[in-house]
């Protein structure tokens, strides 16, 4: 049995990496668009779902992008440093 290396949700097409780079510029609006909301009188329930969505994107892209450097890692093994690098990266987002 073959064991793939992987991950699922990465993305390795033309297709996932537009995806991706979509979610990563909405992930960047979102901030911006609840300060605007704040700023405009907004009621606390609008901004607390969307705070929540900011929160969510920020997450998604954040996890995408380290599984990405795993996925790295495993097709290509980098030096200690980078390695390590790498664990600290995850364990600060844990």
């Amino acid at each position: 049995m073959m064991i793939s290396t992987t991950p699922p949700d990465l993305p390795t097409s033309i297709e996932d990496q537009a995806h991706a780079q979509l979610r990563r510029r909405r992930a960047q609006g979102q901030p911006g668009g609840v300060i605007t909301m704040i700023e405009r009188g907004g009621s606390c329930d609008e901004v607390v779902t969307q705070l929540a969505a900011v929160s969510k994107a920020v997450s998604i892209t954040a996890l995408t992008l380290v599984a990405t450097g795993l996925r790295d890692c495993l097709t290509a093994p980098a030096d200690p440093a980078a390695t390590l690098r790498l664990q600290k990266t995850l364990l600060s987002i844990a």
